[in-house]
C-alpha cells in the first residue's frame, strides 16, 4: 500500500529497503544469466609482412556475464534471507 502525504509518496507495509534491493539483484542476475552477450574479437588470419595483414572479426559469448549474473542472483537471495531476520 502507498500513502500520499503533502505531495510525497511514502511506501507502507512490509517492504523495506533490503527487500527491494534483494528483488532488484535477483531480477538483474536472472536477466544477465538469460541474456547472450557477445564480445567482438579481431583475429589475424594472414600476416603478409610489409604488405599488410588480413583480419577477421569473430563474436564469442562473454565469460563475465554469467559469472556476474550468478553472483548477483546469490547476493540477492542472501539479502532477502538476511533481511527477513529480526535484529
Amino acid at each position: 500500500m502507498i500513502c500520499f502525504r503533502r505531495g510525497s509518496v511514502i511506501p507502507t507495509g512490509t517492504m523495506n529497503l533490503k527487500t527491494i534491493v534483494g528483488i532488484v539483484l535477483i531480477l538483474a542476475g536472472a536477466a544477465l544469466l538469460a541474456s547472450k552477450i557477445m564480445v567482438k574479437e579481431q583475429e589475424t588470419v594472414i600476416d603478409a609482412g610489409p604488405l599488410g595483414k588480413i583480419q577477421a572479426e569473430t563474436r564469442k559469448p562473454s565469460k563475465l556475464a554469467p559469472i556476474a549474473g550468478g553472483v548477483m542472483l546469490v547476493g540477492g537471495i542472501l539479502v532477502l534471507v538476511t533481511g527477513k531476520k529480526k535484529a
